[in-house]
């Protein structure tokens, strides 16, 4: 597998999805360069590895995308993302087998981090009443909100019963259409109703959303302000592209290959340690604070 160096490894697009030019402005061009050198030498450094999957063949080249600025969005996408979870399990590098690091609660934690408060991890997603996977799956969309009234919303069509049937559905038949389209077979993407962008998982049927809202706000009144505000999701997503980009450059210059899937990295087995302090170093150089590293 041969890394195209004619195709640029960066792109900033509109809201469209359409690829826009780079702007002329000489600090715009300078960080746009910068990032795209660093883009170029994560690929170019694959084409000395390989990642295979049941020994077939997976493509581990990246492209960094960002939202109508380079200082929105900015994750590291790739062919290999698309891969369900579970089989990525199955990935292997260099023929060795891999273990995939994951930073816990990072959107959380940066918005705490701005306010120059660590997250209690141990607490983040705790609220007397609901479950914690019930307040996982509200933090996960407040954080991508556009405002608090949207999160209401949300969180009423998420409980509906026949919404929960839809959604499921469409989620099984999507996951179908990935697998076949990651291994280049012919595929066509199932209907995807709008409302479906909305919905939450793990909402209880009984739920109250406004009485869940305000408990929630209540509970991070520190991050409070940032809730619902213009384009929080991409602001935290530059901010988690950026700890990527340090963290694959500096595991690279250890020589450890590792694929990015947005918040966490997939390395060979023997690496862990050394990925997981490298992880470490790389969150607390950009916000100041600690993180919390699980293994998938």
């Amino acid at each position: 597998i041969v890394f195209d160096r004619y195709q640029p490894s960066i792109e900033v697009r509109d809201k469209h999805k359409n690829v826009l030019p780079v702007s002329k402005h000489r600090a715009t061009q300078l960080k746009y360069n910068r990032f795209e050198k660093a883009t170029r030498a994560f690929n170019e450094y694959w084409q000395a590895h390989t990642v295979t999957l049941d020994d077939k063949p997976v493509v581990p080249f990246v492209k960094r995308k960002f939202n109508d600025t380079l200082e929105l969005g900015g994750r590291f996408y790739g062919g290999f993302q698309r891969i369900p979870s579970k089989d990525r399990e199955r990935f292997k590098i260099d023929n060795s087998v891999t273990r995939e690091l994951d930073y816990s609660s990072i959107h959380l934690a940066i918005l705490y981090a701005w306010e120059g408060m660590p997250l209690n991890y141990l607490e983040a997603y705790a609220m007397e009443g609901y479950e914690r996977d019930t307040i996982k799956a509200i933090t996960l969309r407040a954080l991508n909100i556009e405002s608090v009234s949207s999160l209401s919303r949300s969180i009423s069509l998420s409980a509906n019963p026949q919404n929960k049937e839809k959604y499921r559905t469409y989620k099984a038949d999507r996951a179908i259409y990935d697998l076949r389209r990651a291994k280049g077979l012919a595929c066509k993407a199932p209907f995807k109703p709008k409302w479906i962008k909305a919905f939450i998982e793990g909402i209880p049927s009984d739920t109250i959303a406004d009485d869940l809202v305000y408990d929630f706000l209540e509970k991070h009144s520190a991050i409070k302000a940032h809730i619902g505000s213009p384009d929080i999701g991409l602001k935290l997503q530059a901010v988690d592209s950026e700890i990527m980009a340090l963290l694959l450059d500096n595991l690279r210059l250890e020589n450890i290959p590792a694929l990015p899937v947005h918040d966490s990295i997939i390395v060979i087995r023997k690496h862990k340690i050394k990925a997981r302090a490298v992880m470490a170093q790389s969150f607390e150089k950009i916000t100041g604070f600690s993180a919390q590293i699980k293994t998938k």
